[in-house]
């Protein structure tokens, strides 16, 4: 389950939030690591306190729960990547609208110095 803790910054004039984001049920596989992804689109266009509640059946049928604080940060920049044949294309979005010939610098490696690109103007 997750759950708002309380409500931050907010990039829209009204922002509501239940008090329950997310509530999810799965068959856990004791092979290997259970995932269940938080998708951003719960916290709207606020930055948001939040708390995860997981609780577990084991083997003997006895309750474990574990609960963790997080906090989403709305950014109104994204960073996109497509491929087109050999290359990787990376846009920059601000309110979902690609931004024109904004510098970037790639660092690879641990490189101090970096490589200035253009980012330029391409589809998301």
């Amino acid at each position: 389950m997750v759950r708002t803790r309380s409500i931050g910054e907010t990039f829209e004039p009204v922002i509501m939030l239940p008090d329950t984001l997310m509530f999810t049920s799965i068959d856990m596989d004791p092979e290997k690591p259970s995932n269940i992804p938080i998708p951003s689109s719960l916290f709207q266009k606020a930055n948001t306190s939040y708390e995860i509640l997981v609780s577990v059946l084991n083997s003997q049928n006895q309750r474990m729960e574990r609960i963790a604080n997080a906090e989403f940060i709305y950014s109104r920049y994204e960073l996109t990547h497509h491929f087109s044949h050999d290359s990787i294309c990376f846009n920059i979005l601000y309110n979902d609208v690609p931004l024109e010939n904004i510098p970037a610098v790639i660092h690879r490696d641990g490189e101090l110095n970096g490589k200035k690109f253009p980012c330029h103007i391409g589809k998301r």
